[in-house]
């Protein structure tokens, strides 16, 4: 409600100790904007649904993501691996930001596995995915900060991949263009250029 009140990411913060500063930043802005406005149309029944299938959406992109990256494991490793992680997660699911915040993440995930493994054509399409991804994932949760930090990882190795096999690959300027957007989506969440001290 503050948030849509003052129309800012930085609200009045009524509770605060006279050392800290009078106004604060709201990281999950987007998170409680959502909440508000499904909590004012349906009240805690419609909230409840609504997490619910965040719920859901984060278990089969989590399952969807397990099994892109199976590999040789088969369909039991992917239903032990799928179990395992669902389990450790589930307690995740409550009603806070971090349940849409994990389903994002697993659908960066499976996007970015599918970036690497596609054509440079390819790629510039899959890029604007993530970055987009990035960008909403910054707007609810702080460990938005992976979003680069991942898509750096997926390149060394498939650099790394590539440099074992015959035709090495090198990264090309889209690549690079796309981590530079992945960084400056850092910049976009609440904190803004102030994103050293959240």
């Amino acid at each position: 409600h503050s948030v849509l009140t003052h129309a800012s990411r930085s609200v009045p913060e009524p509770f605060a100790f006279a050392d800290f500063e009078p106004a604060c930043s709201v990281p999950a802005w987007l998170w409680d904007v959502l909440a508000y406005g499904v909590h004012a149309v349906g009240g805690f029944a419609a909230l409840t649904i609504v997490n619910l299938l965040f719920a859901v959406a984060g278990a089969l992109l989590i399952a969807g993501f397990c099994w892109a990256w199976r590999g040789s494991c088969g369909s039991l490793g992917w239903a032990v691996v799928s179990t395992a992680t669902l389990v450790c997660v589930s307690t995740r699911f409550a009603l806070r930001p971090q349940t849409l915040a994990l389903a994002l993440l697993a659908g960066y995930l499976w996007l970015l596995h599918d970036y690497a493994r596609h054509t440079q054509q390819v790629q510039r399409r899959r890029g604007v995915g993530l970055v987009l991804l990035a960008l909403a994932w910054a707007q609810l949760h702080g460990s938005f900060v992976l979003a680069p930090v991942l898509f750096g990882i997926t390149l060394a190795g498939s650099r790394l991949e590539a440099g074992w096999r015959t035709e090495a690959r090198s990264i090309d300027a889209t690549q690079l263009l796309v981590l530079c957007a992945l960084l400056s989506t850092l910049f976009s969440s609440a904190a803004g250029l102030e994103i050293g001290r959240a």
